[in-house]
């Protein structure tokens, strides 16, 4: 599931939603009447659903991801099939993003990155015009990558990219063009308790190096990614709230105040 603002003329057109479940479905809130395209026959089969959808920034294309593994990216120009190597459900994908927000592979650059987590541990980055891997990362592996975020670093021309895993386990790497990814830091949202999953991640639009982590026992955390070190058991979290009784499963920061969302 993702959406996008759309602008035209100097004022703000509806939001497109893209729902992702037995079809990839986009509305238009400005009516919410029915969706105004589905994305069916191509990408989904009898066997398989669709697991997470994300737009580009500049909204001329979208990838989705499968339970089984396949990603498509979808454009004018048709839909393009990804293959990994190995078959394992896709978590989350998402566009690599430079530090001044240009779509790294947007348009201009004919070789768009993609980035997609699975559920084997591993993080790839995809060409999508040449539907090949340009890197592979056994971020967490075998341990199942359960959460995904990437942050553009502000004035910069590299992200944040990080991952969470089954374990309580949180990793944050620099992605920068088609190099993988080098680890930066490192920390356990599960403190000294077992079983204790990261459900949920989310870098503050006002600062990236703050981080917002849910986890499966209902806590949220902050985290400040300049201060955790590359040793997990070192780090500690700057705040914790435990009010959420159940697995907290998704979390977002508002873009023009520091108020956090988390359910």
């Amino acid at each position: 599931r993702d959406s996008t603002r759309h602008r035209s003329g100097g004022r703000q057109a509806a939001m497109r939603l893209t729902s992702a479940c037995e079809s990839a479905l986009v509305w238009d809130t400005a009516t919410f009447h029915a969706p105004i395209d589905e994305l069916h026959s191509s990408l989904v089969d009898a066997t398989s659903q669709l697991t997470s959808a994300r737009w580009s920034p500049h909204a001329s294309s979208f990838a989705c991801a499968r339970s089984d593994g396949l990603l498509f990216s979808c454009d004018a120009s048709g839909v393009r099939v990804l293959q990994p190597p190995e078959s394992s459900t896709v978590v989350d994908v998402d566009y690599l993003l430079t530090g001044s927000g240009a779509v790294m592979g947007g348009p201009g650059d004919p070789q768009p990155l993609l980035v997609a987590a699975s559920a084997d541990g591993v993080v790839r980055g995809w060409d999508a015009q040449r539907a090949s891997v340009a890197w592979e990362l056994r971020a967490h592996a075998p341990s199942p990558v359960t959460c995904m975020c990437l942050a553009p670093r502000v004035g910069g021309t590299s992200s944040l990219l990080t991952t969470g895993n089954r374990h309580g386990l949180v990793t944050l790497r620099e992605a920068e063009g088609r190099e993988p990814p080098a680890l930066l830091a490192a920390f356990a949202v599960s403190g000294e308790r077992d079983g204790v999953a990261c459900t949920a991640l989310q870098h503050s639009p006002k600062d990236t190096a703050n981080v917002a982590a849910g986890t499966s026992a209902g806590a949220v955390q902050l985290w400040d990614a300049s201060r955790a070190a590359t040793a997990p058991s070192a780090a500690a979290p700057s705040a914790a709230f435990e009010e959420h009784v159940a697995a907290c499963t998704a979390v977002a920061w508002s873009a023009v105040n520091r108020l956090l969302l988390a359910s």
